[in-house]
Order: structure tokens, then sequence, then C-alpha cells
């Protein structure tokens, strides 16, 4: 290895042994197969299960495609227009109660598909209710996971789930009566007016129809009307109130706001 490589790291040029040459690091890069990354994931999901001296009555799975910007020829590496950037999009997933982290998966840069988030979500499923069978478990993320397969996925493996769902001009006809009450109320008291209003709809690609909540704020920025969709039936479930971001992450502004 070049004496001035070894003494930019603090190595003896002459005395010390050598260091990695390029070629011994792109060896041990491409010895890792795809099993020894699964096994990686796994060890992620068992230390998360470790964690807990009790079994919990109920997690919650956040899952985030968050994006991470790449500068060269990386496989996986695809222009993603939403970032204007070159990227990848790992999954990041985390226990939206506690805040723990679960497990992460590279993936190129690009929306998730309905078997991506199916693949990587029933393999933690499968781990963490072979250690708690009888834990109740909650999939929330934002609007890209809301795709036909993945609810059908959930329903079949009794998973709740609450993900985001990007507003269209059937929900806007659906929930007139909420957007025009939200618009009398910050008529009347000029200030920022919050509604909120439930009801079942489906896409023409959905299998059957989903219990969808709605949330409209009118204020002197206009009206602003977001959505979630739910397999919870019940008006006051707890989960659909909470932040789906637990305090140690950072937002993302792509996430669904809960009502």
């Amino acid at each position: 290895m070049d004496p001035a490589i070894k003494t930019a790291v603090g190595r003896d040029p002459e005395d010390d042994p050598h260091l990695g040459s390029q070629p011994t690091m792109t060896r041990l890069e491409n010895a890792v197969t795809r099993r020894d990354l699964l096994r990686l994931g796994y060890a992620f999901i068992d230390h998360f299960i470790a964690s807990y001296q009790t079994p919990p009555e109920v997690i919650v799975l956040d899952m985030d495609p968050t994006a991470d910007y790449v500068h060269g020829h990386q496989q996986l590496a695809l222009f993603n227009a939403f970032e204007d950037e070159y990227c990848f999009m790992p999954f990041h997933v985390y226990e939206g109660i506690s805040g723990k982290y679960i497990t992460s998966v590279l993936r190129a840069g690009k929306t998730p598909t309905a078997s991506e988030i199916i693949s990587v979500t029933k393999r933690i499923v499968r781990r963490i209710r072979a250690a708690w069978p009888e834990v109740k478990i909650i999939f929330r993320a934002d609007g890209h996971h809301t795709k036909p397969e993945v609810m059908r996925w959930f329903n079949g493996h009794n998973v709740d789930f609450i993900t985001g769902l990007a507003p269209n001009s059937k929900l806007y006809k659906l929930f007139d009566l909420c957007i025009r009450e939200a618009k009398l109320k910050y008529q009347r008291t000029g200030r920022p007016a919050r509604t909120y209003a439930s009801a079942y709809y489906a896409a023409d690609t959905w299998d059957v129809p989903q219990r969808v909540i709605c949330r409209v704020l009118v204020s002197d920025k206009g009206t602003d009307m977001r959505a979630i969709v739910t397999s919870f039936q019940e008006a006051g479930a707890k989960y659909l109130l909470q932040s789906a971001h637990p305090p140690s992450r950072v937002p993302h502004p792509r996430h669904p706001v809960a009502p």
C-alpha cells in the first residue's frame, strides 16, 4: 500500500503492516450474500424483540422509504423526480409507540411496489409473532403504501393499518359537508378551523370499501384536506390520533397527517 496513505491514517510507512487494498475491500464486500443480508435484517429485528422485558400488548410498525442521495454510479441508484436527485430509497422501520428501531432494507430510489412492501412486512410480522403470538400489530405509513394488494395482505394476516391517502375529486365530493362546515367556522371566527369526518370509500382498484378519515383545515392560507385509510372501525381508535413520527425521529414531509 502507498506509504503516503499509510502516513495519512497514522501508520508507520515502513514498519506497520500493509493496509487493505482496494481489491481486498472489494472481495470483502462481494463476499456478503443475499442470505447474509437477510440474516442481518433478522438480527436487527431480534435485537428489537430482546429490548422488551415483557411482551407488549401492541406494537406499531412505522415504515418510511427515505431518500439517500448518491454521488456516483452505485447499483440501485435511480433518479427520483420528487427528490430531484439520484438516490436510494431504503425502507426504515421503527416501532411507533416507543420509537425503537426495528430494521432497514436498502432498495432502489423509486416509489415502493406492493410486492416490496409485503416482502419486508411479512418477514417482520412473522419474526415478531414467533416471539409474541398474542401481540397486536398495527402498520402505519404514508400514501405510497396504500395499495390494494397491501391492504388485502393486511386484512388476511390480522394486521391493522393506517396509511395516507391522497385527496382526489371523489374524496372532495364525499367530504363536501365537512369542508363546508370548516369554511363556515372560519368565516364566523376568523381563526383557523378544523373539522373531521369519516366515510367508506373504494378506489376503482380496491377489492372492498375501506374506512377513510378526513381532516379539513381552513385558514387564511386556504383549504387543506388530508385523509387516511384504516382498518379500524371504532371512531375513537387512539392510534389514529397519534403522530406517525416517534419522538426520536425527524418528521418526514410525506407522512400522513392523522386527525
